[in-house]
């Protein structure tokens, strides 16, 4: 009976919702009742065909599709609140926290691994994730990528941006190398586009799946993994990761040449070393920073075209103008940490349409040489073009 469901589910009559994201302080909650918790549910977005609840650890706990059907996923009493994840391609989003969690994660079927899950920012949602993947791990992705480094692409709608802001002296946008390897959601995969050793193939497929874990999606969702090196002096001005919607990315997992009709909705950013200077990552539009009204002769609409407000496209020559290139006075400077896993957002929670807060770029090195790799998750299962 669905009436006991809630109580088997959360071992109460009565359970708090919240969206997908939502902060467990906002006053955006619904009340559900163990009698009706699926009428409620449906009336609130008719549209669904599927509504999970998930707990804030990441697990779905109890779901309703609009035919009738409901059940339990994993039992979790006294979670409360819930956050409804909703659509035919839903993604679970990490809620905010003030105090850092520890959660779970599906090991290639290893009980009791974990990881360490921090927030830096809630707009754009920015998280840290510590302890994710061994030292084994990120030196094999490094060594995978090493020699097969080329020169990264870049979106030439910034190239152009930088053209109109700095004339015929423009800087170039992006002046780090790149790697591509094969990642699969396959256990047994040894193989990678980096030819590397068997050894080294199955550690970058186990930290590729344990990312996966984290990120609540499956591999099969993602892009291949690029491996990034740069050298002293180099650098990746601000940009978006969905080149699409806004300018930017990382070239793509097929090369950044076509446009991609599902948009990446989450970055993981892992640091593959440290011991070097500069190169902190920065998402400059984090906590509402831009210059105010008629600084650098820009007014209060470009500053919130810029940031991104009411969901906007924000434009690269506002960005650029407003903080430059790369700094790390305002907004979120985040110093890289070998180890350290990075994940944000770049979609909205509810509907998986582009979020324009994530602006964000890979300052200068200053000194010694910084090696990191991304791996690009899409809401609709990817078409592997590598």
């Amino acid at each position: 009976m669905p009436d006991d469901l809630l109580r088997r589910a959360v071992g109460a009559s009565t359970l708090h919702v919240l969206p997908n994201g939502g902060n467990a302080g906002s006053r955006a909650r619904m009340l559900l009742n163990a009698s009706s918790w699926r009428q409620q549910l449906h009336a609130a977005v008719p549209s669904a065909q599927r509504i999970g609840l998930w707990s804030d650890g990441g697990v779905e706990v109890l779901w309703t599709k609009r035919d009738g059907a409901s059940g339990v996923g994993t039992p979790c009493v006294g979670c409360s609140p819930l956050y409804a994840v909703v659509g035919g391609r839903p993604f679970f989003v990490w809620p905010t926290s003030e105090r850092p969690r520890r959660v779970a994660l599906d090991d290639d079927g290893a009980a009791g691994t974990s990881c360490t899950l921090r927030t830096l920012s809630e707009r754009p949602r920015v998280l840290m994730a510590e302890g994710l993947l061994s030292s084994a791990e990120l030196s094999a992705i490094q060594r995978a990528g090493a020699s097969r480094l080329q020169r990264s692409s870049t979106d030439w709608s910034l190239v152009a941006a930088l053209g109109r802001l700095f004339g015929p002296r423009q800087p170039a946008h992006r002046t780090s190398r790149s790697a591509w390897l094969h990642v699969s959601d396959e256990a047994s995969s040894s193989s990678s586009a980096a030819s590397a050793s068997s050894s080294d193939a199955a550690l970058v497929q186990a930290a590729a799946r344990r990312v996966a874990s984290l990120a609540r999606l499956s591999v099969a969702h993602s892009e291949p993994m690029q491996v990034v090196h740069y050298n002293t002096s180099e650098y990746y001005y601000y940009h978006l990761d969905n080149p699409d919607v806004g300018g930017g990315g990382g070239g793509g997992g097929g090369g950044g040449r076509r446009r991609r009709q599902v948009p990446r909705v989450l970055t993981a950013l892992f640091y593959l070393n440290d011991g070097f200077e500069g190169g902190h990552t920065n998402f400059p539009l984090s906590g509402g920073h831009w210059p105010p009204a008629g600084a650098a002769g820009r007014g209060a609409a470009a500053a919130q075209h810029a940031t991104g407000g009411d969901h906007q496209p924000a434009r690269a020559q506002d960005v650029l103008r407003a903080f430059g290139p790369c700094q790390t006075a305002r907004g979120l400077s985040v110093r890289p940490k070998r180890g350290d896993v990075l994940l944000f957002y770049n979609a909205q929670p509810m509907t998986a349409a582009a979020d324009y807060w994530p602006w964000h770029g890979s300052c200068e090195v200053t000194r010694g040489e910084k090696w990191a790799a991304n791996l690009w998750f899409h809401a609709g299962t990817r078409t592997r073009t590598r």
